[in-house]
């Protein structure tokens, strides 16, 4: 039997006993793959706007995994889709890619999404962000930290049960794969500056979590000038000119006694 490339746990179990009837069970799952997905058909069902979003995004998958050089211009013309499923899923497999020329639609799009005031963050920008950090380019870095400075970024998922997880985690998370912890940090103390004292508040709050957690909601441990950083801004919060916010940086130092 015979499967589609990349499924490589299938593979395994077929063939973990013998790993040169492996090498050669996956060369022949290609060939098949490839000729029984010839590209030319599946760039005019992707670019055909009265196909089924299925058959779309069916070909979009296929596409990323033949390697088709002419993918990713493809792809990227369905971020204008007016299906915001379609242009999630074309997100989703620009950032499978890591091609950079995916980097500057990917953020034109996440721009204009979040210029809606209704738009949930835990929606298509969570889409868009993930493809940019999979990319890797640091032309993304200026669009994702300017998110901190959106109310938005600091609410809740609704699906999930922890309600301690909120979109910041994720643009956090996001920018770290895109420049690491100073990234991270530099991004919050611009949002700290913000004239919103919601945002400052929600700002102060997070950095407080870090030290309570000891590093990042993703895992990542945070220490030495990273945990000075948090501190000094911390301190700054507690003087702040809202009582909100010198609430919130008063506790977040308590944590450091922890």
């Amino acid at each position: 039997m015979h499967r589609r490339v990349g499924e490589w746990s299938y593979c395994r179990r077929i063939c973990e006993r013998c790993w040169q009837r492996h090498e050669k069970h996956e060369a022949e799952t290609r060939r098949r793959f490839v000729r029984d997905n010839p590209p030319g058909p599946l760039l005019a069902s992707l670019r055909d706007r009265n196909a089924d979003e299925a058959t779309r995004i069916a070909a979009m998958t296929t596409l990323v995994e033949l390697g088709v050089p002419d993918a990713v211009p493809a792809l990227c013309d369905q971020l204008e889709d007016p299906s915001e499923s379609i242009r999630c899923e074309a997100a989703k497999v620009l950032g499978e890619t890591k091609d950079a020329r995916a980097v500057e639609p990917l953020c034109q799009l996440l721009q204009r999404s979040v210029a809606d005031k209704y738009t949930s963050f835990f929606e298509e920008p969570s889409f868009l962000m993930s493809a940019l950090a999979n990319i890797g380019d640091p032309r993304a870095e200026e669009v994702i930290s300017a998110l901190l400075t959106d109310r938005r970024a600091y609410s809740g998922d609704t699906v999930v049960v922890d309600m301690d997880i909120r979109m910041s985690d994720g643009i956090a998370d996001a920018l770290e794969r895109l420049g690491g912890l100073d990234l991270v940090f530099n991004a919050y103390e611009r949002a700290f500056h913000s004239p919103d004292e919601v945002v400052r508040d929600h700002v102060t709050r997070d950095l407080g979590n870090i030290v309570w957690r000891g590093g990042l909601n993703g895992g990542t441990d945070v220490s030495g000038r990273h945990l000075q950083a948090v501190r000094r801004l911390l301190v700054a919060a507690s003087r702040d000119q809202s009582e909100q916010v010198r609430y919130a940086g008063q506790h977040g130092l308590e944590n450091f006694d922890y």
